[in-house]
């Protein structure tokens, strides 16, 4: 049987880093995208002892870099069969502070980056069948406080891969939308060292088990419905099954 392969955008740190260590170590190929080469290398180095990973350096925002994905992950392992929308962008800010420009990047990179990617992999997706996990956030489901441009992103991607999974059905193309609430990644980390008035002790203290995910667990999901191909559509609520 032919491996499956997975293309992780946003692969270089928290949920896409994880995802791509553990979609590697299932016996998948794993293209790593990221902007950053340094950081790139480095998760390359991290993924590389679990099985067969290449880099693409590549901004989602950008078509031509998400087809170039695209075409070096089938020139590489000979097929797409797998796509994970990691890259994000999060901003906390009340909206009467926001200004006309992170508003734009925030949409570019959370809802038409996810769009663009998708549309490019479409394609070779099509070939055999695959699946689609989009990352989206519980701020996309119940809104957060000092959240509101960053949950209309999520709220907008979770409701495109609700039409896409209809659109995939026909071609044998999953979709999924996961939604988790807090996850210690890099980006948690920066949001408690850049606000003394919030610690994990407080962000943690809203949820029944009494921690935030862990990077590894979102990873474990995503692991998990790449690897079982008679799945339908499923969409988790903040940190339920984890």
């Amino acid at each position: 049987m032919e491996k499956k392969t997975v293309l992780i955008s946003g692969g270089t740190s928290g949920i896409g880093l994880a995802s791509a260590r553990l979609c590697a170590r299932a016996g998948m190929n794993v293209v790593i995208n990221g902007r950053n080469e340094e950081r790139g290398l480095q998760a390359l180095h991290e993924v590389e002892p679990f099985g067969n990973v290449i880099y693409v350096k590549g901004d989602v925002t950008e078509e031509a870099d998400c087809q170039r994905m695209v075409e070096a992950a089938v020139s590489t392992f000979g097929n797409l069969t797998g796509v994970v929308t990691s890259a994000g962008y999060y901003r906390q800010e009340l909206l009467e502070n926001e200004n006309s420009e992170e508003i734009r990047r925030i949409f570019e990179v959370n809802v038409f980056g996810t769009v663009l990617l998708c549309r490019a992999a479409y394609g070779a997706l099509k070939k055999q069948g695959g699946s689609i996990v989009i990352i989206s956030s519980d701020a996309g489901l119940q809104g957060n406080a000092a959240c509101s441009v960053y949950g209309a992103t999520k709220g907008a991607v979770t409701a495109f891969a609700k039409s896409l999974a209809l659109e995939g059905a026909t071609h044998k193309i999953r979709v999924n939308a996961l939604c988790p609430g807090d996850v210690m990644t890099p980006l948690v980390e920066k949001q408690l060292a850049e606000d003394p008035s919030l610690s994990l002790g407080d962000m943690a203290s809203v949820y029944p088990l009494g921690r935030i995910a862990t990077a590894d667990e979102v990873g474990k999901d995503i692991s998990f419905l790449f690897r079982f191909n008679h799945l339908l559509i499923s969409y988790l609520p903040p940190q339920q099954g984890l």
